[in-house]
Order: structure tokens, then C-alpha cells, then sequence
């Protein structure tokens, strides 16, 4: 079976398109984050990093608005700011550990690249969806 009838089989429309939704915002935020990455050391003529943190904050504000606004519909706020900067913290602390992981069993540095995309993308969409912007329950009535 391939991989969209796989996906199909086991989620729903509702679900395809909030991950459709992710995985376009996170290009449109990684295309930010080279635009402004280039601009900054070739127009801006800065240093690599500061041309990388200023990447980096673009690239994140891109990111938690899209996914705040469109991929999960619960609009922006201090508390899910908050929410979205502590997975990203968590995620950037896991990306760290399994490139240093690799690095030391001397896995070529574009593998190494390959896997931490896909486990990053899988790990941040399930700690927006499950904590950022988690559905609100009802207070109970009991």
C-alpha cells in the first residue's frame, strides 16, 4: 500500500489537511528563513550569524503564525506563544541530540540532515497539535 492510501485509511479529511496545512507552512517558513538568511549577508553584508538569528526569529514568527491562524485555527496569544516556544526549545534540544547521536557514529552529515527534517517535522506538529494549540475542553458540569 502506498503512502496516501496508507495515510487516507487511518485519517481523517479534517486531519489530511491540518497536516497538508503544516507541511506548507513549514516551507513557506524554511523559504523565509533562506531569503532572509541570503539577504542578510549579501545585501546587509553581515556576519553568517547574525544573518542566521535574524533567519531564524523570521522564520519562526512565519511559522507560529501560520500554524496559529490556519493550520490549527486557534488564532495568536500570549499563552500559545508560550506554548509554541517551549516545543520548539524542546524539539531544538531533541534535534541536537540525535545530530551529535549520528555525528558520532559517523553517519554522513546530508543523512544526518535528512533524518532530523523528518523527525523535527513529526515531533513539532505533534507537540503543536497535542499541547500548543490542543483543543480547549469544556469545563465540566459535574
Amino acid at each position: 500500500m502506498k503512502l496516501p492510501e496508507l495515510l487516507a485509511t487511518h485519517l481523517s479529511p479534517g486531519q489530511l489537511q491540518r497536516i497538508t496545512r503544516y507541511i506548507v507552512v513549514g516551507l513557506a517558513s524554511t523559504g523565509t528563513y533562506f531569503a532572509v538568511f541570503v539577504a542578510t549577508i549579501e545585501v546587509g553584508q553581515s556576519p553568517v550569524w547574525v544573518a542566521a538569528c535574524a533567519a531564524f526569529v523570521t522564520g519562526l514568527g512565519i511559522s507560529y503564525l501560520g500554524n496559529a491562524l490556519w493550520t490549527f485555527g486557534h488564532g495568536t496569544s500570549g499563552r500559545n506563544a508560550a506554548r509554541f516556544l517551549t516545543v520548539v526549545a524542546s524539539t531544538f534540544t531533541a534535534n541536537l541530540a540525535i545530530a551529535t547521536v549520528l555525528e558520532h557514529l559517523g553517519v554522513p552529515y546530508l543523512v544526518i540532515f535528512c533524518v532530523e527534517a523528518a523527525a523535527l517535522t513529526v515531533m513539532n506538529y505533534l507537540g503543536h497539535m497535542l499541547y500548543t494549540f490542543r483543543e480547549q475542553r469544556a469545563p465540566s458540569t459535574r
